[in-house]
């Protein structure tokens, strides 16, 4: 490894010019829910927005009166926030948890529909009460994520009665949790997958089920009835209904599991509050569309009807007062497309007219774009999909009524259309096209409990998909970049954070499109950070990794000698070459000039890197580090928090 760089100490300001904000507003990931009006005048809708990539606002509970269509607003707290529900009590619940805190912290927190008033609790015993069920003795039992901790909320007291860690201790936590009038009962595991019980005053445990993947247990409260599904998931037990792969049904009373059939009423969504506990009875509800329209300029609106016949009635709220966070860029012929956070939204750029347009929402965190065959494709989280835009089509996903439903996302209508979702994968990092007219998109797996990760493809022209998982068994795919003319794709991995596996580092993983072998390096020893990398030239990429930021179970952030290590890999030989180490950490993505230098983003100074002699040169500060940056032709864009902005970087190439 070459010794540390020395960096010239250029930090003058850089010229920017900034290009305003495109998009506004928050999300909301929950269905809107009926519950009692706070007017006492029958029901409302509630709807939770939160930020929940980057803090702006606090997060909001709105009650829209379906009598009066008042909006009322509940102002919580800075941090995140998540399932909406209605319980028992007529109140109606969330489940914050401060991410920011160390440690993390988490609550219960309710509309009061009695008093007319938001209402938090906590902290909790666990940061994050992932599970919720209404218990016998009318209290609400929690099962927590992030420690695997099991609790009981005293709705009257507002007190918390903690069972500790349930069961072996696990990759993941706590998937379902219920009680009858002695034991708790909780679910956790992934493979193995257990199924947990607990006496509540001497707080013995025994585990009941032990299942092997795909199978696992669902567990189901109806009223004062407990019960056990044993179904086949093969996808992610964080998807926490029943699938239609049912194996087993047991009724469970005091650790006794009783098979019976399965009734039909346990299959479908869970559910703490029957349409009966609700004001007017079952035979008066209206109905709430479930799907919200987060507009790009801070308004939602949701719908809803008084009978199946009646006309859609639009409600629109403030849902965010604040800019978004832009996130990703990425090229559309003569101009920019990106993406938004909290909403997630899609949009472009012209900078030659300076035209600005937002084409529509996606039901997706974006992560990269790539323009090929006169469409983009776009690629992110959840479920790992490829999208495909054809910019000659109208965007025409949308949600709205349920009697002017966009097409489905499969369907050759939809625009943007699903293209594929790589089965068992959890998030796309990268896309590329390559010299075989693919489409290569490295992968994660599901969850943590199931490690490893893919390098998909899709082939516009056949539509045909598949993976490569050589190389990937226990570690995930990350960046991405083109070697010899299209000929190699080179990803960068990281391992899944199981003590057990024996290569903790980071790894190169090379796919050969004409000869289908695969090759694997690790370039750096003793670093477990994935980095990023660029196409440099011929057969070589160059990368880049943060050595120190973690140790090499990838478990404790390390900040005491943290620092950037550059490398070249050549693909057709398999031979990487290390370069500097740079003091500090690098952020976002390595940028390839014409001229063959390296542009990236230390902190917040820009530099170059000649990858031929290493040589370095500090070129200026920006005000912030940028989210993300593109070179289109030959100048550079880069995301600065809610605004693009084209950057002007000394010397020749950009």
């Amino acid at each position: 490894m070459m010794p540390d760089a020395a960096v010239p100490d250029d930090r003058a300001a850089l010229d920017v010019r900034r290009f305003g904000s495109f998009v506004r507003g928050r999300a909301s990931f929950d269905h809107p829910v009926l519950g009692p009006s706070c007017a006492g005048d029958g029901v409302s809708a509630y709807l939770l927005f939160r930020d929940h990539i980057v803090r702006r606002d606090p997060w909001t509970i709105y009650e829209v009166n379906l009598q009066t269509e008042a909006v009322t607003a509940f102002t919580g707290q800075m941090c995140d926030c998540w399932f909406l529900k209605p319980m028992p009590d007529g109140c109606v619940y969330v489940f914050p948890e401060d991410t920011g805190a160390e440690p993390r912290r988490g609550y219960v927190a309710r509309v009061n529909t009695d008093r007319g008033r938001l209402e938090i609790f906590g902290p909790s015993p666990d940061a994050w009460n992932y599970c919720h069920s209404w218990g016998p003795d009318r209290a609400l039992y929690l099962g927590g994520y992030r420690q695997q901790r099991a609790a009981r909320f005293d709705p009257d007291t507002g007190e918390f009665t903690d069972y500790g860690v349930q069961g072996p201790p696990v990759v993941e936590g706590i998937y379902h949790i219920v009680a009858d009038n002695r034991f708790i009962y909780t679910t956790t595991g992934g493979d193995p997958y257990y199924l947990v019980s607990c006496e509540r005053k001497t707080l013995d445990q025994k585990i009941l089920m032990e299942l092997r993947w795909p199978r696992r247990a669902v567990l189901r409260r109806r009223r004062d009835r407990l019960f056990v599904i044993v179904d086949i998931q093969r996808y992610t037990p964080r998807l926490t209904d029943p699938t239609e792969q049912v194996v087993d049904c047991y009724e469970l009373l005091h650790e006794r599991l009783t098979p019976i059939d399965t009734p039909a009423e346990i299959l479908g969504p869970e559910a703490d509050v029957d349409p009966i506990d609700l004001p007017g009875g079952t035979a008066h509800q209206p109905e709430v569309h479930a799907g919200i329209a987060a507009d790009a300029d801070g308004t939602a609106t949701m719908w809803y009807r008084r009978s199946a016949t009646a006309d859609w009635r639009p409600v629109t709220l403030n849902s965010g007062p604040s800019d978004s966070y832009l996130f990703r860029l990425g090229t559309f012929g003569d101009g920019l497309i990106g993406s938004s956070e909290d909403p997630y939204h899609v949009f472009t750029f012209l900078p030659a007219t300076g035209d600005k347009s937002v084409l529509g929402p996606i039901p997706i965190h974006v992560y990269d774009f790539q323009e090929f065959g006169g469409r983009v494709y776009f690629v992110g989280y959840a479920g790992a999909p490829v999208y495909e835009w054809d910019p000659k089509r109208p965007w025409n996903q949308r949600e709205s009524p349920a009697n002017d439903s966009p097409p489905d996302p499969a369907s050759p209508e939809a625009n943007p259309r699903l293209v594929v979702s790589f089965e068992r994968q959890r998030r796309t990092y990268a896309i590329v096209a390559a010299a075989d007219d693919r489409l290569y998109v490295p992968c994660s797996a599901t969850v943590e409990s199931t490690p490893g990760g893919l390098l998909g493809w899709y082939h516009p022209a056949t539509g045909a998909s598949g993976g490569v998982g050589e190389g990937f068994e226990n570690h995930r795919g990350a960046d991405v970049a083109l070697a010899g003319d299209g000929r190699y794709v080179v990803t960068c991995t990281c391992r899944w954070p199981q003590d057990n596996l024996a290569e903790p580092d980071m790894r190169v993983v090379t796919y050969d499109t004409q000869s289908q072998a695969v090759a694997q390096c690790n370039p750096v020893p003793g670093c477990s950070d994935p980095g990023v990398i660029a196409p440099w030239r011929g057969t070589q990429v160059v990368g880049k990794v943060i050595e120190g930021i973690t140790d090499r179970a990838h478990k404790l952030p390390l900040r005491e000698n943290v620092g950037t290590t550059f490398y070249r890999y050549d693909a057709a030989t398999n031979t990487p070459s290390v370069g500097p180490r740079i003091e500090g950490e690098h952020r976002g993505r390595l940028l390839c000039r014409k001229d063959g230098m390296i542009v990236c983003c230390i902190d917040r100074m820009v530099m170059l890197v000649d990858p031929t002699d290493w040589s370095t040169r500090t070129v200026g500060t920006l005000d912030e580090s940028p989210r993300d940056w593109i070179l289109l032709g030959e100048d550079l864009y880069a995301i600065l928090g809610t605004e693009i902005a084209r950057v002007t970087v000394a010397g020749n190439g950009a």
